[in-house]
């Protein structure tokens, strides 16, 4: 598989979650091209892009890391430190970026911690799946 293939798959898995706030808001909005409307899609769509980018950094991450430990560009050390540092990423990013927004709040009263909370478990979910997978990876001239 290659890089481009990785951005591609993880793309679509970013556009997929961000389809479920967009949605609503065509269907139980304002009229189209109002400024509320705007406003309305662009805090629809912000926790699940979130999401979605939380889910797409782990699995962009843990596909380049297997791509690279399987033709022996690094370590499985470097590989678990790697998908660590991935994860962490994965896990704080998205909340940081909505809080940062300015929209946060905007119809999610509660949706700060719980957002943090289900980046951080994607991450850990990320980490234990690629990281600890890594150590089970063997290169391709091995036997």
């Amino acid at each position: 598989m290659t890089n481009l293939a990785i951005i591609g798959r993880c793309s679509i898995v970013l556009m997929v979650f961000a389809a479920f706030g967009f949605l609503p808001t065509i269907f139980h909005s304002r009229p189209f091209g109002t400024p509320r409307f705007w406003e309305d899609l662009v805090s629809n769509m912000l926790y699940p892009g979130a999401i979605g980018l939380s889910i797409a950094i782990c699995l962009g991450g843990g596909l380049l890391l297997m791509r690279r430990l399987r033709s022996g560009l690094i370590t499985k050390l470097w590989a678990f430190v790697f998908m660590l540092g991935v994860s962490v990423v994965a896990a704080f990013l998205p909340p940081y970026l909505v809080l940062v927004s300015g929209l946060s709040g905007v119809g999610h009263p509660p949706g700060e911690l719980y957002l943090a909370m289900l980046t951080i478990c994607i991450g850990v979910s990320g980490f234990l799946l690629f990281g600890f997978r890594s150590s089970l990876v063997r290169r391709l001239g091995d036997s």
